[in-house]
């Protein structure tokens, strides 16, 4: 007979498990994670500030020349490019935290590379190695305006200053050999002068200043205006006493070139003002119908052609203008309003008209 195995029964059929359950932290948890990854983060920031902040004794010695109005800023920033510190916008945050001086003494302070930020601030407090004054001279001023600024802001004598400016043991290019007279090259600025610098030292720094200056300027312009470079520097420092609006400059100097052309007299109240300056040390305005006759070769208009040095020293807007003259025919200009805007007129009539319209 035939035997029939009973049936095998099919393997039971199990749901699938479950997706596996992410554990859920307890308020308690989270507050615990938090406080570390806080204090992760501030180890680490601390780590970097104590890395940053923090000096060597192997630096290098290095000057670094802090300017007058200098601000925290600007002496972070001077002080990461010498190589003092190693992060300016870490030292401002250093610097603001503990009361840093806002009124530092501007001069060279002498530092180390790599110092600490407490040692870096207690040399500033404690002030510059060698101090500086900070010094402007405006345009138009003469040599012994010039002095005397150098005196009040610097401390250094004007007798010495002009003592230097007269002995002929400074010079320039542009000046003619054997010349003593400074006046025209003792180049309008805002200068840092060191504690300690002498008149002649300073004489030469604004020499120095004029050269680069002008170094751009194309001199060879002169001739073909017919003066020589000398001679536009001469123009130049009667344009800077004359005009009071930068428009009016290149036209005061086409004046000038079209009277020095026809061989007219240059009439220019400046010079007059200079004449008397010279005699009496202060300036007179407005003039009286007397005092164009004052005696004097820096009188316009009693003298012939240009005067025989600058009147002033004048900045470089006024030498561009001298060399490179507007285009016009005018001979005469006159001041029309408070602005201190000039009108110009090509002929005599026409000036006694614009005159007469101002009053």
């Amino acid at each position: 007979m035939t035997v029939t195995e009973p049936p095998v029964a099919e393997e039971e059929q199990l749901p699938p498990p479950p997706p596996p359950r992410h554990a859920r932290l307890t308020p308690l948890g989270k507050l615990v994670a938090f406080v570390v990854a806080i204090l992760v983060l501030f180890g680490g920031l601390g780590a970097y500030v104590l890395k940053e902040s923090g000096g060597s004794a192997n630096g290098r010695e290095v000057a670094v020349v802090i300017v007058p109005g200098s601000s925290a800023s600007a002496i972070a920033s001077k002080l990461q490019e010498a190589g003092v510190i190693r992060a300016a916008w870490l030292f401002r945050i250093y610097a603001r935290i503990h009361g840093f001086a806002k009124d530092l003494k501007p001069g060279e302070y002498i530092f180390r590379t790599h110092m600490s930020y407490a040692a870096v601030v207690t040399i500033l407090e404690k002030g510059p190695k060698i101090e500086f004054s900070r010094v402007t001279i405006p345009e138009g001023k003469t040599t012994r305006e010039t002095a005397e600024i150098f005196e009040r802001d610097a401390g250094i004598p004007a007798s010495e200053f002009l003592a230097e400016a007269e002995s002929g043991r400074h010079t320039t290019a542009i000046l003619p050999t054997g010349t003593h007279n400074l006046s025209g090259v003792l180049f309008p600025k805002t200068y840092d002068i060191k504690s300690g610098t002498t008149a002649g030292e300073v004489i030469d720094i604004l020499l120095r200043q004029f050269e680069k200056d002008t170094a751009s300027l194309d001199w060879s312009q002169a001739a073909t205006l017919g003066v020589t470079p000398y001679g536009a520097l001469t123009i130049a420092s009667m344009i800077e006493r004359e005009a009071r609006v930068p428009q009016d400059r290149p036209k005061i100097a086409r004046v000038i070139y079209n009277r020095l052309a026809r061989g007219m007299r240059l009439q220019i109240d400046a010079t007059v003002q200079y004449a008397i300056y010279l005699k009496t040390g202060s300036y007179k305005d407005p003039l009286l119908v007397s005092d164009y006759t004052t005696p004097s070769p820096f009188n316009t208009y009693l003298i012939d052609g240009l005067p025989p040095a600058p009147i002033a020293n004048p900045g470089l807007a006024s030498i561009q203008a001298a060399l490179h003259p507007a285009d016009g025919k005018w001979l005469y200009y006159v001041l029309i309003n408070d602005k201190g805007e000039h009108a110009f007129a090509d002929t005599y009539e026409e000036f006694q008209r614009l005159k007469n319209s101002r009053r």
